[in-house]
């Protein structure tokens, strides 16, 4: 089968390991980038972003590719974009299977097929085991977290937020946005655990948590240490966590910060939150070689935080987890 991964801008995990699982299994995955320059959520400049865009040659090389099924994942913030690329493509590429994943349809549910038809398939959660099940052609009713469309009517099948044990275990493909941005071959992104045990009102956790509870699922050390070896012979010059909170669990991150100092010793950064920060895993993490550490408290007021926010922390909490990393 040939697959076509759709994204913009940015580099994606999740495409890289679902690049690395679809291989594994003989198809044939091409990612069609868009570098979307002056159009990203950074900068956005109309006249420059027409002057370097690349569109139109990389819609018609997906049109040349004639993917049997076209993967996008999908946030509030690209729904337009993706949209736009989707109802193009649909007019030339009508026997492919077009597949909608990520934030957006995750939260709304089947009332994504409804109000975007031009879409054949949507997934809620994190779309691995569709898009491998897709890939094998099994039955729509089988498919874990699939919407489709059966007699007129849209059905939702049951589904979970957090990927199963192959996504966890599986080394993401690199090469996938390596090839398209080679000075991401400086720094290697990856996570350590999937899932946060809080529920801010602005993240997607706690929309989630609203229909499954669920807790954190960890990638197995030896699989990350193994990643970031091969990271490290490809000559990246430090690494970048994207966990939520790489710290949530103590005994998790001693272990994989005793591992990654004794076999991979690059400089890191990564993302904690002020209840996780103690004296002894600052420490940790310092001696590990940790070169930067982004804590969120979003706001300064404390009323807010907690009424509105959702956060419970205090003040003191903060400045206190912020005097340890000094």
């Amino acid at each position: 089968m040939k697959i076509a991964l759709v994204y913009k801008a940015f580099e994606f995990f999740t495409f890289e390991i679902f690049s690395t699982m679809l291989k594994k299994r003989g198809h044939n995955v091409r990612l069609f980038f868009f570098p979307s320059l002056f159009d990203d959520y950074s900068i956005r400049s109309k006249r420059l972003a027409k002057i370097f865009s690349e569109e139109s040659s990389i819609l018609k090389d997906i049109e040349d590719f004639a993917p049997d099924m076209l993967f996008f994942s999908i946030t509030t913030d690209s729904l337009v974009w993706n949209n736009k690329i989707a109802r193009s493509l649909r007019e030339t590429l009508k026997d492919s299977i077009f597949l909608a994943g990520g934030a957006h349809p995750t939260i709304i549910g089947k009332e994504f097929l409804k109000r975007y038809p031009f879409y054949d398939l949507a997934v809620r959660g994190m779309g691995d085991e569709a898009i491998i099940s897709l890939s094998l052609e099994k039955s729509y009713e089988d498919i874990k977290g699939l919407i489709y469309k059966k007699d007129e009517k849209i059905i939702e099948n049951d589904w979970q937020v957090l990927p199963d044990k192959e996504f966890l275990d599986t080394i993401p493909d690199k090469e996938l946005f390596y090839k398209k941005m080679p000075y991401l071959r400086k720094y290697h992104t990856t996570f350590a655990q999937y899932g946060c045990n809080y529920r801010c009102s602005f993240c997607i956790h706690s929309s989630l948590k609203k229909e499954k509870n669920y807790s954190i699922k960890k990638r197995d050390l030896g699989v990350i240490i193994k990643e970031l070896e091969r990271a490290k012979q490809r000559g990246s010059e430090y690494v970048i966590f994207y966990d939520d909170d790489l710290l949530s669990d103590k005994t998790f991150a001693t272990e994989l910060l005793d591992l990654y100092k004794e076999k991979i010793r690059l400089p890191f950064i990564c993302i904690t939150h002020p209840l996780s920060a103690s004296e002894d895993m600052v420490k940790h993490l310092k001696d590990s070689g940790c070169i930067g550490v982004e804590i969120g408290t979003q706001i300064i007021d404390e009323t807010i935080r907690k009424e509105v926010l959702n956060r419970f922390e205090d003040d003191n909490s903060i400045k206190n987890a912020l005097s340890l990393f000094k």
